[in-house]
């Protein structure tokens, strides 16, 4: 599998993952320093610092969240049971041994998090983060419990669960530390998140890879029959020269093909305009704007050849027209597609 330099992380990024790190390595000294499992400094002092260095976290957060929202990349975090199965025998199996086990799932700067990640972030952002902040400002505020109509709650419980976060914070972070070795080279994951750049999969066609089109077409039939040719074409991969990895995913609406490439990174769209939510060049330009890293490939009819050269004109790779498509025709045009896409990506790089 061939790879290409990318940007993966923005400055912001690593700036929160770091100086969010610093700020938890703190919390967790001063805090085991505060219950006397560690000494290294006396208890005024192990608190002091411990509730600095927790406000700092919490305005870094609120700061963080805003950026998510107003950038979008809080959906890097949307979770998702796809390849979930396949990431958990990666992680417990194939990665001791990846000659024989390649990674499932395929980062790009669109989809930087698998699936088993997002569902540890979900954990770690959704459970174990707010409830650690909850009862920390509990526990800052303790001599304010009265007044405020909280003399109820008991404090041996709050700093109870509160230590528990804790361990469990500590037990994230020790995993999280392994898991960055893991790369390869072993300081890959260390070197993308201080520069923010990594090797991730180049667009071109590995013949003994994996290739994953999307095909989004109402025509049940048709689809079926896309499907039959190019499932041939993966058993004859000389003869088509389409990987022999290759797979298809069929979507009928234009929500069910947003949802499927939020998901899963996918090598190429085969796409029909005129589907149940989305008409015309406007399906075209819908799918462009939001995934301008996966090539397209039109799909018309007759009547429909204009509005395939003004997706061309767009950015589409090509338009094909159905009535005269076959096998062959198909998988010299996706070959196609794909290669110019990746010359028109390496042509861009190479001029920044």
């Amino acid at each position: 599998m061939t790879t290409r330099k990318a940007l993966l992380y923005t400055r912001y990024e690593r700036f929160w993952h770091w100086s969010q790190a610093i700020l938890m390595i703190g919390l967790m000294v001063t805090g085991l320093n505060a219950s006397s499992q560690i000494v290294v400094m006396d208890f005024a002092l192990a608190a002091h610092w411990h509730i600095i260095f927790a406000r700092t976290l919490i305005w870094l957060w609120i700061f963080t969240i805003f950026w998510f929202l107003v950038t979008g990349e809080w959906q890097q975090y949307i979770p998702t049971r796809h390849k979930m199965r396949a990431m958990v025998h990666y992680y417990s199996k194939g990665i001791f041994n990846p000659t024989q086990h390649r990674h499932p799932f395929r980062t790009t700067p669109r989809l930087k998090h698998n699936p088993l990640q997002r569902f540890t972030y979900l954990l770690l952002n959704v459970l174990l983060t707010p409830t650690i902040w909850g009862t920390g400002l509990l526990y800052m505020y303790y001599f304010q419990w009265e007044q405020t109509g909280l003399g109820f709650l008991s404090l041996r419980v709050i700093a109870g669960i509160h230590e528990a976060m804790a361990y469990l914070l500590l037990s994230f972070l020790i995993l999280h530390v392994y898991m960055s070795f893991t790369g390869r080279p072993v300081t890959a994951q260390i070197k993308a998140m201080l520069t923010g750049y990594a090797e991730i999969h180049k667009e071109d066609m590995d013949m003994m890879g994996q290739f994953q089109i999307l095909m989004v077409d109402d025509d049940v039939d048709f689809s079926h029959l896309v499907r039959a040719w190019l499932s041939n074409a993966r058993r004859n991969p000389e003869e088509f020269m389409l990987p022999a990895g290759l797979s298809v995913n069929c979507v009928v609406d234009l929500a069910s093909a947003f949802y499927s490439l939020r998901r899963d990174n996918y090598d190429l769209i085969l796409l029909d305009l005129n589907l149940p939510d989305s008409q015309g060049l406007d399906t075209f330009l819908r799918f462009h704007d939001s995934f301008s890293d996966v090539p397209i490939l039109v799909l018309t009819g007759l009547e429909e050849s204009s509005l395939g050269s003004q997706a061309v004109h767009e950015g589409a790779q090509d338009f094909l027209g159905k009535s005269e498509l076959n096998a062959k025709k198909l998988a010299r045009a996706i070959r196609f597609a794909s290669e110019r896409h990746q010359y028109s990506h390496t042509h861009a790089q190479q001029l920044e």
